[in-house]
């Protein structure tokens, strides 16, 4: 059953070198320690359960030859392929789903086809101790839950293999080891007990509700009370017939209120089914685009980088620029300066030609001077020659620089034009990455209203059960007081008679008075004190006819009110309400 300890007891084999399959539910914050349910078998279960009409929460039986339906083949194949097959090369291994208790007839079914043994372990938990924690978890009524409580129980009781072991969760609290030791020498397990192994995994603390004793509040109460006391003794499965055929008969009185309630639960689950597929859907939506924008992002980055990587390029050739333009300064300094060499040279060879004209004695010397400046104009010519080399070199690497540099220029135009599309596709991916959350945030509001309302439904069908109750109690109450009523109208009439033959009596006893009276006129004189004294009687007598008449007028009217009373009740639902309980009851209905 939910919320019975399974999950500890699951978690505890598992540690103790049980194989428990890899595909294992996650912990919830109503079950932070983990579930220890096999994913497979569980929607294997649960998409049974919604082929047949029910939930994990109905109450009512499962339908008449559930296990011979499509659906319950489809089972089958899912739980052979995806659960049994991965556990075949293990020599033990347990799966846990309280949904097996009420289709445990199809699971051994699949077992034995699989040629594999199976082993039962049933934990028991006190049935109020469940009820709270589903009140607490699920707003459920202790009523429905007790009900839900003895279908699960009971039927796994029934149906479950030969070799099987009952276990309260108590007992498993006050020692995990010496229960676990009991269930490996019932049932024959390898368990493996490695000291302190539960010790950090078995918390005691975790149990939040807590039940010593209770008194059962009604029939379904005490049915659950009496099974749980029943199924902690070593004599169970004794016990099975009789509190089967209880919880038959609560079915028969009950079958309304129990098809209503399974009915609510059915299609409160479908709520919460539709509304859990919604929220997956737009959680999946949102995480579609959470990847695309974590690529645009991405792809952002990458161009950012590349933009740095040519703002740094361009800064180098500007750089490079830079420094060209100081070297071609540089250049036209030297140039100037060779220009102005060049002037003083045509200088001294004026002046070496006056010399020349002025006289063949420093001829020889102006020869000297000659060469010396042919020699230095040789030099001057060269240097303008590799000057001009060394300027048409600048102009070809200016003229390179600036094509880098607009090269650059563009290759920056486009990626700051891409750049800016990211940006935009960015910013639309954040507009609807942030509808799909608020759509996400109006789809859990209306699971949160959903759900309120299903756990509001649910309490008016309990509170309408409850009045129904308290109805039919009332209607018992009425129907008692219909019979004391019917009963003080006998003794109304009874008397009634007896007084009017009172009344006649003595009215025949006053004819008989008045005759003698009559007779006694003649002697009227002679017996006048008698005469008076039998008129005081007489008149004794009238008052007291008087009196009788008006008592039986009194009587009359009191059994006139007791029929106008009748008719009132016979016309009120009460009496509607009585006939049917008496249809019900197999009673003998009274007009």
């Amino acid at each position: 059953m939910h919320r019975s300890g399974t999950s500890a007891v699951a978690g505890a084999l598992g540690r103790c070198g049980i194989a428990l399959g890899d595909r294992l539910i996650e912990g919830a914050p109503d079950n932070p320690g983990g579930y220890f349910e096999h994913a497979d078998a569980v929607l294997a279960d649960e998409g049974l359960l919604a082929a047949l009409g029910r939930a994990w929460d109905d109450v009512r039986r499962l339908p008449g030859g559930w296990e011979a339906s499509p659906a319950a083949g489809e089972a089958a194949d899912a739980i052979a392929s995806r659960v049994l097959a991965p556990f075949r090369g293990e020599s033990v291994w347990a799966v846990k789903d309280p949904r097996m208790c009420r289709l445990l007839p199809l699971w051994l079914r699949v077992l034995g086809a699989d040629g594999v043994e199976p082993l039962g372990l049933l934990v028991l938990r006190h049935p109020d101790e469940v009820a709270a924690s589903l009140a607490r978890r699920d707003a459920m009524h202790a009523r429905a839950a007790n009900l839900l409580w003895i279908r699960h129980t009971l039927e796994a009781a029934e149906h479950a293999p030969p070799r099987s072991i009952v276990v309260t969760y108590d007992r498993f609290l006050a020692d995990p080891a010496a229960c676990l030791r009991h269930v490996a020498t019932a049932l024959d397990l390898p368990i493996r007990f490695n000291p302190g192994v539960l010790d950090d995994f078995v918390d005691p603390s975790a149990r939040h509700h807590l039940v010593d004793a209770s008194t059962a509040l009604d029939e379904i109460h005490a049915l659950a009370l009496d099974a749980h006391a029943e199924l902690a003794s070593p004599a169970w499965r004794e016990a099975l017939p009789g509190l089967l055929a209880r919880l038959e008969s609560i079915e028969a009185s009950q079958g309304e209120w129990i098809d209503a309630l399974g009915a609510a639960a059915l299609g409160a689950d479908r709520r919460r089914r539709h509304a859990a597929d919604a929220q997956l859907g737009a959680e999946r939506r949102a995480e579609t685009l959470q990847q695309a924008l974590d690529r645009a992002t991405g792809l952002a980055s990458q161009h950012v980088r590349e933009l740095a990587e040519l703002d740094a390029a361009n800064r180098q050739l500007q750089a490079a620029l830079a420094d060209a333009e100081a070297l071609v300064k540089r250049y036209g300094d030297q140039a100037a300066e060779l220009d102005g060499r060049l002037g003083q040279m045509a200088e001294a060879l004026a002046r070496a030609e006056s010399l020349v004209d002025g006289g063949q004695a420093d001829l020889h010397l102006a020869h000297d001077r000659i060469h010396e400046v042919e020699a230095a104009l040789a030099q001057v010519e060269a240097l303008a020659i590799q000057r001009e080399h060394d300027l048409r070199d600048f102009d070809a690497r200016i003229a390179a620089g600036e094509d880098a540099l607009r090269r650059a220029e563009r290759l920056l135009e486009a990626q700051t034009a891409q750049t800016a599309a990211l940006e935009s596709a960015k910013s639309q991916a954040e507009a609807i990455a942030a509808e799909r959350l608020e759509f996400i945030e109006r789809l859990d509001a209306a699971k949160a209203v959903a759900e309120r309302i299903a756990h509001e439904r649910l309490q008016e069908l309990q509170v309408l059960a409850d009045t129904l109750a308290r109805v039919e109690t009332l209607a018992v109450e009425r129907l008692g007081l219909i019979g004391r009523l019917e009963s003080a109208k006998a003794v109304a009439e009874q008397l009634a008679h007896e007084r009017l033959d009172e009344m006649q009596a003595l009215a025949d006893a006053l004819a008989r008075a008045e005759a003698v009276a009559a007779e006694r006129l003649v002697e009227i004189d002679t017996l006048r004190a008698t005469v008076s004294e039998h008129g005081r009687l007489a008149e004794a007598q009238q008052d007291e006819i008087h009196g009788l008449r008006r008592e039986g007028e009194s009587r009359g009217r009191a059994l006139a009110d007791a029929h106008t009373e009748l008719a009132r009740i016979r016309g009120s639902r009460l009496w509607w309400a009585y006939r049917r309980l008496a249809r019900l009851t197999g009673g003998v209905e009274r007009d």
